[in-house]
């Protein structure tokens, strides 16, 4: 496991103070900055699939859930649009 050191320093606080008190709400809003708000579009998808990866429903991932009870669904609908003579126009 990797360990990450994180340093705030007082002139990023703006005349703040930093105290035991805010400590937790300003490494929360460090890491937001640092991840959420510089992500690209891809790292959100990446956090969104690791979501889904992680969670647990009926002893499977959600995700693996998700598909077992779907995928025939975009099967048929797959099938669906394979006959048609017309294609879709965004």
């Amino acid at each position: 496991m990797k360990k990450i050191s994180v340093h705030i320093k007082e002139l990023d606080k703006k005349g703040k103070k930093l105290s035991f008190f805010n400590l937790n709400s300003e490494i929360v809003n460090f890491l937001y900055k640092d991840t959420v708000a510089q992500s690209t579009k891809s790292d959100q998808l990446f956090f969104v699939l690791l979501f889904f990866l992680s969670v647990k429903l009926n002893n499977k991932t959600a995700l693996e859930n998700l598909l077992e009870e779907n995928l025939p669904k975009f099967t048929k609908l797959n099938d669906y649009f394979i006959n048609k003579k017309g294609r879709l126009v965004a």
